[in-house]
């Protein structure tokens, strides 16, 4: 398996986990609720989005090999985070880190993006 595939295939997981999560919060919630979980919704993938263009631009080598391991990491300590804060322990304030996890990976995600378009510039 290649590392686009490999990146790929764990960003997949990562938006369907995280739309799973959303909308299981959105079960219990008023319907005002429900309209502004789309906004943190859409902050919630944001990470993902970036992520993805990194995997998309960082077409083979080592450092498609770095990306794919970076995505893996993100992904899988993110979604870690969720089931521990949602299942494991869940707790009244579980809820926020949909607005404070996404900041984490994205300060992540972001510099890798940025590095990502640094190394693979065309000349």
């Amino acid at each position: 398996m290649n590392a686009r595939k490999i990146s790929n295939t764990t960003l997949l997981i990562g938006v369907i986990a995280t739309f799973a999560l959303m909308g299981y919060m959105a079960v219990t919630s008023p319907t005002d609720a429900k309209i502004a979980m789309l906004g943190f919704l859409a902050w919630a993938l944001l990470p993902y989005a970036a992520l993805y263009l990194a995997a998309r631009r960082a077409k083979e080598g080592r450092w498609a090999n770095f990306v794919a391991l970076a995505t893996v990491v993100i992904t899988g300590l993110a979604l870690a985070a969720f089931v521990f804060g949602f299942f494991v322990r869940p707790d009244p304030q579980s809820g926020l880190m949909f607005v404070v996890l996404p900041l984490y990976q994205l300060l992540v995600a972001v510099p890798l993006l940025i590095a990502t378009f640094v190394v693979t510039r065309r000349r």
